[in-house]
């Protein structure tokens, strides 16, 4: 039997640097930068379709806690949105979804791991009532395409007015319509007109009732 010795000293030469099993490839600086620049929350392309949202007429929530955390959410209509990178949830077939050349021990648990749980979060939100729409990072480029695929899923907007804003413009006054028996007077005379100036009411008299004339 090997002695408690032999077995340690095996198990320190395996979990070294040096061994073949722990050895790693040398990691580019610039890719680092890139990973490590990269957001969760408010990236561009998320920024973009809450941009054409907007435009669109929906108003929306960010980041409701949710399954899978939605990038934007309408609670009243029951509609989740994703804005996936191409990249991190592997879109497929598209270009920008290929591994990278070095670490590919490292990239595809990973991503396999993203995709994982994008399918779970789906599956959740569906149990809830909730329907899903991903938008891919590489369709934002072909703006009216993705507008027309927002409104087929989101359905039509209100026709609930806007509120107007304290900067807008106050609405015109309707014209006044002057009937003809009063045309050619000044405003002032015209009766119903709201620019009329209303004599003085008349006050009371201030005589006693019981006062006689001598």
């Amino acid at each position: 039997m090997k002695s408690l010795r032999t077995i340690l000293s095996q198990r320190k030469s395996a979990r070294s640097p040096n061994s073949q099993v722990h050895r790693k490839a040398a990691v580019d600086p610039t890719r680092s930068r890139i990973m490590r620049a990269v957001r969760s929350k408010h990236t561009g392309p998320e920024r973009q379709v809450r941009k054409l949202l907007w435009e669109l007429g929906y108003r929306y929530r960010l980041h409701r806690p949710l399954p899978g955390k939605p990038d934007i959410s309408i609670a009243k209509r029951r509609k989740a949105i994703f804005v996936h990178g191409c990249f991190w949830h592997r879109h497929p077939g598209c270009a920008k979804s290929r591994l990278p050349k070095t670490r590919r021990e490292y990239w595809i648990p990973k991503l396999r791991k993203n995709v994982h749980r994008d399918a779970r979060a789906f599956k959740q939100l569906q149990s809830l009532g909730w329907d899903v729409l991903v938008i891919w990072a590489c369709t934002l480029s072909r703006t009216e395409l993705v507008k027309a695929q927002l409104c087929a899923f989101l359905g039509p907007r209100s026709t609930k007015p806007e509120r107007r804003s304290a900067d807008a413009a106050p609405a015109p006054l309707a014209p006044l319509r002057v009937a003809k028996r009063n045309r050619g007077r000044p405003p002032s005379r015209i009766a119903g007109n709201p620019l009329r100036i209303e004599p003085p009411a008349k006050l009371p008299s201030q005589r006693s009732p019981d006062r006689r004339r001598h």
